[in-house]
């Protein structure tokens, strides 16, 4: 169960464009969130920082998940609720690139 809810949860995010995840280091917490969720309640100051006008301004240095080393992919699954950490170990020992995380279909994560 645990499997399927991680699948279908890299598969979300892996059919975002990258200009719609946005990457948080929240005191040291890594939190990654759909940039429509920022833009919820409209006057907010979050809302005008990643507007469509404003965002791709902003966005320049951004790093692509296709982009990440391996030590990007362990950080990132570390902080995911939805990935076990046996899943975040087998990351870090196979050393799953951001690329190679994105080519994972479903029957490859189940393996």
């Amino acid at each position: 169960r645990n499997l399927e809810k991680e699948q279908d949860f890299i598969q979300r995010v892996s059919a975002q464009s990258p200009n719609d995840i946005v990457n948080f280091d929240v005191r040291g917490t890594l939190i990654t969130v759909k940039r429509s969720t920022l833009r919820i309640f409209k006057d907010s100051q979050l809302s005008r920082q990643f507007d469509n006008a404003t965002w791709p301004s902003q966005n320049t240095n951004a790093t692509s998940v296709k982009q990440w080393s391996y030590q990007q992919v362990v950080d990132w699954a570390k902080h995911q609720a939805e990935i076990p950490d046996e899943v975040v170990g087998l990351f870090e020992e196979n050393k799953v690139t951001g690329l190679e995380l994105l080519a994972f279909g479903r029957e490859d994560l189940k393996e």
